[in-house]
């Protein structure tokens, strides 16, 4: 998946201690993380789609999935497709 991640959230410098080649969090990646997704209720939608139960792996990436497609959604309505 190749998103525009629009720059990084957090931009790190050598004055916060760290290489020039650390370029810290995008801010795709911060509003991934902070999606709230007990809305989405991903057990039982989960199971809904694919017919079964997750697994904890299943689960973990589905999360993901719905973190970075909000995430994406969020950029989209700043103007950043």
């Amino acid at each position: 998946m190749s998103k525009d991640n629009s720059g990084p959230a957090f931009p790190a410098t050598e004055a916060h201690g760290l290489n020039s080649g650390y370029s810290g969090m995008t801010l795709r990646d911060y509003f991934a993380a902070n999606v709230n997704i007990g809305p989405y209720n991903p057990v039982e939608t989960f199971k809904r789609e694919h017919g079964r139960y997750p697994s904890v792996g299943d689960l973990a990436e589905y999360i993901a999935d719905i973190r970075y497609i909000e995430a994406d959604a969020m950029l989209k309505a700043r103007g950043h497709d």
